[in-house]
């Protein structure tokens, strides 16, 4: 059975097709709404207009004498697929061979207007199955790199029409002059697979966001606690493993309330927030930095002795209060107190951040502005008192 447009299965298809485009009109619509940034959005929307474009044309010069004179509908699914192509690599992050690929196809285009039907169908198809291999490429590197199975469906969507064309050939008795209604239902049962898939992944990718945002403080961007359990269950095994040393620093701003009181709230968001940025810049990517309270910060550091940890202390105190920040108009000067606590092998999570705190509050009470070491047998204050 055909897909021609004559028979109720047309209609029925391009209903499919009308209901799952205004679903994903909806979807991008409330994402806009709430500031996503839909990855490849921009490509696939385009995709999606052209596909029903090439859905339209089809229905309109099919059995049509004006379809002899060039193959319009073709030409608006090389562009289509092509747009697949841009989308998925825009979504894969991959920035090769869109210019050799868009050559490809406009070249597939033009010669349409020079050769007979047959060899333009040849083509034309080609071209289209050069971009959707493409696309699938892009597709399937998302689909691993990012473990999102609507990018896994879309990726075997594109390749329908791939493997379908010999079957087509072969059918029709090495000829494709008369597949075309079978060609492009194929391409329109793609656009309805390509269209479920990438509602999917939009699922999946606002899913795995909420989950990352919830393991993230709003106003600083770096852990919260339970995203530094998280972050660093992996990294306490393997130091338990290998009896291996894992320092904690607890950070806290000094006269914090002080300044929340004198220039608001969000003034002191912007003062945490210059914190946690000195802290990011000289900490290690290994390293795991979370907002542990109102005014204060852990940062673990796996596989650092107690001695590197309050080096790298020293250098956090030294750096942020040699720089002040400036908040209406006026120059602030911002210090930190820090303790560190450091164990060998196993130790729990907890019980290292609270010692690392009880370092802290030693530092406060010896002049603030300054770091104290604890690794349970001394304690070593070192740092400008004020």
């Amino acid at each position: 059975m055909t897909i021609d447009n004559h028979s109720h299965w047309f209609y029925l298809f391009t209903l499919a097709l009308l209901a799952l485009s205004c679903a994903y009109v909806l979807v991008v619509y409330l994402a806009s709404n709430r500031d996503e940034d839909i990855e490849g959005g921009s490509g696939f929307t385009l995709y999606m207009l052209t596909s029903m474009l090439v859905w339209l044309l089809y229905a309109v010069f099919h059995n049509n004498s004006i379809a002899s004179l060039a193959d319009i509908p073709g030409n608006a699914l090389i562009i289509a697929c092509f747009l697949l192509f841009i989308s998925a690599s825009g979504r894969a992050g991959v920035q090769r061979g869109r210019w050799f690929l868009a050559l490809i196809s406009a070249a597939a285009i033009l010669a349409g207007l020079f050769l007979d039907i047959e060899v333009t169908l040849w083509v034309h198809n080609l071209t289209c199955c050069l971009c959707l291999l493409a696309a699938s490429a892009c597709l399937v590197m998302r689909s691993r790199t990012q473990r999102n199975g609507g990018d896994a469906l879309m990726a075997i969507a594109a390749l329908i029409p791939v493997f379908a064309l010999p079957v087509i050939y072969y059918a029709r008795g090495g000829s494709l002059s008369g597949g075309q209604p079978w060609l492009y239902g194929i391409h329109g049962l793609t656009y309805l697979m390509q269209i479920s898939g990438f509602l999917a992944s939009l699922l999946e990718d606002s899913q795995r966001r909420l989950l990352h945002s919830n393991l993230k403080d709003p106003v600083t961007r770096v852990l919260n606690r339970q995203g530094l359990a998280e972050s660093m269950s992996v990294s306490m095994a393997s130091a338990s493993r290998k009896n291996a040393s894992t320092t904690a620093l607890a950070i806290d701003v000094d006269h914090f309330r002080q300044i929340n009181n004198a220039f608001g709230d969000a003034a002191g968001n912007r003062v945490l927030q210059h914190i946690a940025n000195q802290i990011r810049d000289l900490s290690r990517s290994s390293d795991a930095l979370a907002r542990d309270d109102q005014d204060c910060f852990i940062i673990v550091l796996p596989d650092t002795r107690l001695e590197e940890g309050r080096n790298l202390a020293e250098r956090i105190r030294q750096s942020i209060a040699d720089q002040n920040i400036v908040i209406d108009g006026q120059a602030i000067s911002i210090t930190v107190s820090v303790g560190a606590s450091s164990y060998n092998g196993f130790v729990e999570l907890d019980d290292m951040c609270d010692n690392a705190r009880q370092a802290c509050q030693l530092a406060k009470q010896n002049g603030r502005n300054c770091v104290a070491a604890l690794d349970n047998r001394v304690t070593r204050i070192s740092g400008a008192v004020t």
